[in-house]
């Protein structure tokens, strides 16, 4: 099968939001799913401290009520995370910690290939 998923990290300074946007480069649907056990966290760090100080568990959907989200070719699927609480507890930066976990599926959203994209650690100064 070609092509990806493509996986990109942000933060706007301005608006204080740290988003996760998601790509389907493959020519057929992909569909992002929320397992039981949470695969993708925020990470805070406070003082640029090697070790992450707080994880918070996100859902891959990007609503915690949602189990999977089919994301068509060529489109994208943005997580977007509020980081306004981690400024108020005093932390300096934040990242996405984990990995994506897909399945690419035919018309009839049967499997065909499973997938997984671990997430570089990409930390952002949330000043």
């Amino acid at each position: 099968l070609q092509g990806t998923l493509r996986v990109s990290q942000s933060y706007d300074k301005q608006t204080k939001m740290l988003a996760l946007k998601m790509k389907n480069e493959y020519k057929h649907d992909i569909i992002l799913y929320q397992s039981i056990t949470p695969h993708l966290f925020v990470c805070d760090y406070a003082n640029q401290k090697k070790n992450s100080t707080n994880t918070i568990p996100i859902s891959i959907t990007g609503d915690a009520l949602v189990k999977k989200k089919i994301v068509k070719p060529d489109s994208t699927h943005v997580i977007s995370y509020n980081c306004e609480r981690r400024i108020a507890g005093g932390f300096d930066q934040v990242s996405f910690e984990g990995c994506v976990l897909y399945h690419l599926v035919d018309e009839k959203e049967e499997v065909i290939a499973n997938g997984c994209v671990d997430l570089e650690e990409q930390r952002f100064d949330l000043y």
